[in-house]
């Protein structure tokens, strides 16, 4: 499915680098169907696209932290963020913006190596953290930016 996406933008002009797919995460999945998909979140990366996922905030976490409400659910975002982050993930999209771009930015430091600052900058800058389809895009190493659309 995501591969037949993927030659469709390609047909409309469209090259890989400028693609990022989204296994949607949650989306008519099972609890145990998103936790292998997190697990397995690097195998998407053979699609020669950025990767994407979005965990924040979702029903999954909720079941997994006896059924807490969307607004107790950070620390579990916080969780798959960094998670998705050493499976290979470029941008997570979430809620927290603040808090998951230091989660984001110390993950990714951790995985690709850096001190979580300066020194991770490159490997960070990949990172993106989006809030809402037309609020604002964060990077993990900038101030946050509308978002055109």
């Amino acid at each position: 499915y995501l591969e037949e996406g993927i030659v469709r933008a390609e047909a409309a002009g469209l090259t890989r680098d400028h693609l990022v797919v989204d296994p949607g995460f949650g989306f008519g999945k099972t609890v145990e169907h998103n936790l292998e998909m997190l697990r397995r979140l690097g195998e998407f990366r053979c699609l020669g696209c950025a990767v994407m996922i979005g965990t924040s905030r979702k029903s999954t976490i909720g079941i997994l932290l006896d059924d807490a409400p969307p607004e107790e659910r950070l620390e579990g975002t916080a969780a798959t963020v960094a998670l998705a982050v050493a499976a290979g993930a470029d941008l997570v999209r979430v809620h927290d913006v603040e808090e998951m771009a230091r989660v984001a930015r110390i993950a990714d430091a951790v995985v690709r190596g850096g001190r979580g600052g300066e020194g991770a900058a490159s490997a960070a800058a990949r990172l993106r953290t989006q809030v809402g389809a037309r609020e604002s895009l964060s990077r993990t190493d900038s101030q946050p930016r509308p978002v055109d659309g």
